[in-house]
């Protein structure tokens, strides 16, 4: 290990120390107050723009998300809080030729396909078996 010591450090000859000096000079004055401005935000119409529009997009797809059912003829059973096909069963009830299909009660029939084993907790949902 060595350590610095200023006494023994040799003299830089005049033209080195000369050098050296022009060169500190040259990044001091170019990186003062040039430097900071350059890092300033120039463009904040830019960026209220930007702003504006992450904002508008969170929006619609809340209210998208969270708005109220449309579709009443079928539902999904999900078994993980996954949107993969492989974690939810499909459930559709028929309707007449002149009637729509309508799902009632969906909590009661996802609990029964719990019950009966069609779905289980965090498990991938195999397809029906066809005959």
């Amino acid at each position: 290990m060595s350590y610095f010591h200023p006494q023994r450090m040799p003299a830089l000859p005049a033209r080195r120390r000369a050098a050296a000096r022009r060169q500190l000079e040259e990044l001091v004055a170019t990186s003062s107050v040039s430097g900071r401005r350059r890092r300033r935000i120039r463009h904040p119409a830019a960026i209220t723009a930007a702003m504006a529009v992450i904002m508008l997009g969170t929006g619609a797809a809340a209210v998208i998300t969270f708005g109220p059912v449309t579709n009443h003829a079928i539902m999904r059973c999900y078994s993980a809080a996954r949107s993969s096909p492989s974690y939810y069963r499909t459930v559709a009830q028929p309707g007449g030729a002149t009637t729509r299909a309508g799902i009632r009660h969906a909590t009661g029939i996802c609990r029964d396909l719990f019950k009966e084993g069609f779905l289980t907790l965090g498990a991938k949902v195999r397809p029906p078996s066809r005959p």
